[in-house]
Formats: structure tokens, C-alpha cells, sequence
């Protein structure tokens, strides 16, 4: 095995080096950073290689447009030799992988080979480089992903840790059996039906999701760091809930009894559809998307219908969107996070932060957008690495603290 006459396609080929870079042991680890320290000449084509590696294994998780390659490859060598250092941002818009999955899959390995490379030159005068200053690897903190966790608030003010209770009836609330299973709760009302009416709240830390299943039989999903005060049971003419941070649900038809969304001073009227609510305090807007059937949206004096694919966006007034990227909207209950071509970095960096229960840090805020699409299901140090690639910023983890550069 000759490593000292390898080239990029050489270690691209090779399955040892292949599986270093999927998968780091402290083996393999100690193995590559020996054979650098006594190859030094073989460190560009090394780097390369790494680098184009990794860009392809992320093409899963990060997709970049079809077409535009010429156009995203002088944009890097601009920058490359451009005096002022000045990063390039790579946008991804809404679901190319539906048009040519083929195509979309060879541009994307041939930008991300160009921003792996424009990463690689930057390198060669940062100091900090392990395997150029020949340093041992230090070893990453690594922050898991979010998974099914909440606390269910009962009527008489105790509460129930779901993500540790065992699965099966965990209490009789109103009239309603409370039903636990991995990831779900659900409301089975029993058939000598009460008219009395209590109300329990289920909330998700930063860093959870659930799933519920109300008496009237209506779904809803909650994202991180999200609140839903709601009935055991639906005896009137109207069905209600209160909803902080972000939900989606569908909604059980009844139309002799309307269900409302609430928060704050925004309420959603509904008979039965499927819709979701964003409302985080710490973001400007609530957005309200329908994905099937109709709705009623009344903010202050005003009300609204919308129809599917459309949504609306309340601040101190109301404005109803059009042509909503609905795979963007619903990424978080599918398991990705999909950012629209006009996200900022911070809007980024605050779901990341409610899914990995960290805390952003800025030493600047950076004014560009970049666009993509990332599994949630990876740790954080993925997430970060994959953000880093469109060269817009460097993100450094200190404990459960993300510092945006």
C-alpha cells in the first residue's frame, strides 16, 4: 500500500480511507495523522480528497440547485482570489429533487468539490489546521439531536414526564381515559360521557416533539419548545385551545362544533383541516399555513380565509402569502429543516437551537441567506459542519453554546 503516490482520486477509492472519513475512530484516527506528519508533501492531495468526501456523503442532507454550475464555480474563484477574503453564500431553492434527482446529484457533488476546495486553500494560512500544523486530533463535543420528550400538566396541577412513563393508561382525566405510548398521548373519552370540563397542557422542551391525540379524535403534532392547553373532553358547541410556539394539526370534521386556535390576539377557526401555527415568542411573525381545506384567521379587527397553499403572516397587521413552500413549512414534523432561499442565518440558527437545546452567541450577525435542507435526525456538530459549507459563516461549539463568526 503506497500511500506516498496517492492522488485525490487514489484515497477516493480507497475503502480504509473512505471509512475514516464516514465514521472517525481513534485508530483510524491515530493512523492518518501519523502518515501525515510523515508525508507532509501529500497534504494537498489529502485535504482534497477529504473534503470532496465529505461533500458527497451530504448531498442527503444538503441540496444544492440543478443547473448554475459555471455560475457557483467563478463565484468561488472569485473569492478565492478575491483580496478582501469575502465568503460566498450557495442557495438552494425550493424541492429541485423532484425535477431530475440525477442531475441535481452530479451538480451537487461538482459544488460542493468547489467549496470543499476553496475551503482547502483558505486552510492552507489558518494555523489552526490540525493536520497542517501537525497536532493530534482533539476530540469534538458532540450534542445529540431532540427526540420525544414532554410533561403533561394534569387538571389539579400535577404532572406526568411522558418520555419517562411507561406505556398504557397513565390516569383518567374528565370523563377521558389518558392513553401513553412511545411518542404519542391520546384522550380515549369513555362512553358514559361527562359534562364536566378540565383542562390539561402538554409542553415540549427545547429539544422535544410530541404527538397527541385529543378526545374529539384531532391529531396534533408539537414541535420544541411548544405548549398546548386544551380540554379533556368537547361537551359544547365549540372546541378550543391555546397553542404556544408551533403545532400542526388535523383537525377531526364536526361542523356543528368549530375548532379554534388560539394565541394571543391571533385565532384560527376551523371545522376540520390540516394547518400549521408557528407562534414563537422570539420570532417577528405568527404564521398560520393551511395545507387542506379552509380556514378562518382573525387578528385585532381583521379576518381572513385562506385556502390551501396559502398562509398568513401576522405582525402588528396581517398579510395572507401565497404559493407557500409547503414542504418547507412542514420539515420540522418530517424529520428535516429546510431552509427557504430567503432565511436568514438567524432564523436558521434559532431552529437550531430549539431542536439541540443550545444557546446562539453572536460576534456579528451576518446579513446573507442561504438555503438547503438537513437531516434532524444527526448531531449537531452535522448541522454546523453543512452550514459552514456555503462559507457565509464558521461555527464554533462550546459546551451548549453554538458561537456564530
Amino acid at each position: 500500500m503506497h500511500y506516498d503516490q496517492y492522488d485525490i482520486e487514489d484515497f477516493l477509492d480507497d475503502p480504509l480511507f473512505i471509512s475514516w472519513v464516514k465514521e472517525k475512530t481513534p485508530e483510524s484516527d491515530d493512523f492518518w495523522t501519523n502518515w501525515i506528519q510523515s508525508n507532509p508533501p501529500n497534504l494537498e492531495a489529502f485535504k482534497k480528497a477529504e473534503l470532496q468526501l465529505k461533500a458527497m456523503l451530504s448531498i442527503d442532507r444538503m441540496h444544492i440547485p440543478v443547473g448554475g454550475a459555471e455560475e457557483v464555480w467563478d463565484r468561488i474563484q472569485t473569492t478565492i482570489h478575491s483580496p478582501s477574503g469575502k465568503k460566498v453564500i450557495v442557495m438552494a431553492p425550493k424541492p429541485w429533487y423532484r425535477q431530475n434527482i440525477w442531475r441535481a446529484a452530479a451538480a451537487a457533488v461538482f459544488i460542493f468539490a468547489c467549496m470543499g476546495y476553496w475551503a482547502w486553500q483558505k486552510s492552507q494560512t489558518n494555523p489552526d489546521l490540525e493536520l497542517a500544523n501537525n497536532k493530534p486530533s482533539e476530540v469534538k463535543q458532540e450534542i445529540l439531536p431532540g427526540g420525544n420528550k414532554a410533561l403533561l400538566i394534569l387538571a389539579d396541577g400535577s404532572s406526568v414526564v411522558l418520555d419517562s412513563a411507561n406505556n398504557g393508561a397513565i390516569t383518567h382525566q374528565g370523563g377521558t381515559t389518558v392513553i401513553k405510548l412511545d411518542g404519542l398521548v391520546t384522550y380515549n373519552q369513555s362512553v358514559n360521557r361527562t359534562n364536566e370540563v378540565v383542562y390539561n397542557t402538554i409542553s415540549t422542551p427545547r429539544g422535544g416533539q410530541y404527538q397527541l391525540i385529543l378526545a374529539d379524535g384531532t391529531k396534533v403534532w408539537l414541535n420544541s419548545a411548544s405548549s398546548l392547553k386544551f380540554p379533556t373532553s368537547f361537551p359544547g358547541h365549540q372546541r378550543r385551545v391555546e397553542l404556544n410556539g408551533e403545532g400542526y394539526f388535523e383537525v377531526a370534521h364536526n361542523p356543528s362544533q368549530p375548532f379554534f386556535v388560539s394565541n394571543g390576539g391571533t385565532e384560527v377557526k376551523v371545522l376540520g383541516t390540516h394547518f400549521n401555527v408557528m407562534a414563537y415568542g422570539d420570532e417577528p411573525a405568527t404564521l398560520i399555513t393551511l395545507l387542506e381545506g379552509r380556514v378562518s384567521v382573525s387578528h385585532q379587527s381583521r379576518e381572513t380565509n385562506l385556502l390551501p397553499g396559502q398562509q398568513a403572516k401576522v405582525t402588528t397587521e396581517m398579510k395572507v402569502l401565497d404559493n407557500v413552500d409547503e414542504e418547507q413549512v412542514m420539515a420540522w414534523k418530517n424529520g428535516s429543516f429546510i431552509f427557504g432561499e430567503s432565511m436568514s442565518i438567524p432564523e436558521i440558527m434559532r431552529q437550531v437551537a430549539r431542536w439541540y437545546d443550545v444557546e446562539i452567541e453572536y460576534q456579528r450577525k451576518p446579513a446573507g441567506h442561504i438555503g438547503g435542507s438537513i437531516s434532524k435526525q444527526v448531531n449537531i456538530s452535522e448541522v454546523l459542519s453543512i452550514i459552514e459549507l456555503t462559507g457565509e459563516v464558521r461555527l464554533e461549539l462550546q459546551g451548549k453554546k453554538v458561537i456564530v463568526k
